[in-house]
């Protein structure tokens, strides 16, 4: 009876901890959220009590002013912002062979956890079609490998490694 009862006495330890530790992950984007939001309100009220809001940024300039911005608007964990043909090129050259419209708004969707509409990634393929970037070949769309070859040394056709 009692090694049930420390047995049980464990498991609810065990989800007390796990509890606490969930709550603090869930906690962690809106309170760097918040601490953003007061670093802009604090830049836009001067920093300083019996000034007018923004005047400091107002006197130093629109450099200021988007440096501030740039501070509040910071993305978590140094993530880059990527536009959607950027997305789309890396999910075109993360596949091994051709990929359709369906199939490539799906690996998007799962990459990057959000929604993407056909028609908008559709525009992003053509875009890179001309650019040079993909082909397509009837409904499938294939990235293209762009090589360039080192400065002032010409590519070769085959070398001689034996002897």
């Amino acid at each position: 009876m009692s090694t049930a009862w420390d047995l049980l006495l464990q498991h609810r330890a065990d989800i007390l901890d796990q509890l606490q530790s969930a709550r603090k992950k869930a906690e962690a984007p809106f309170l760097a959220e918040l601490e953003s939001t007061n670093r802009a309100l604090e830049a836009l009220r001067g920093g300083r009590r019996g000034r007018k809001p923004g005047a400091a940024l107002c006197e130093a300039g629109p450099q200021a002013f988007a440096a501030a911005i740039r501070a509040a608007t910071a993305t978590p964990r140094g993530r880059q912002r990527r536009s959607l043909k950027e997305m789309v090129q890396i999910a075109l050259r993360s596949h091994a062979g051709p990929m359709d419209l369906e199939t490539l708004t799906q690996a998007l969707e799962q990459r990057w956890n959000r929604a993407f509409s056909a028609s908008q990634v559709e525009l992003q393929l053509i875009a890179l079609k001309q650019e040079g970037a993909a082909e397509a070949d009837g409904d499938t769309w294939m990235a293209l490998e762009r090589r360039t070859e080192p400065r002032g040394e010409p590519a070769q056709a085959s070398s001689s490694m034996s002897q």
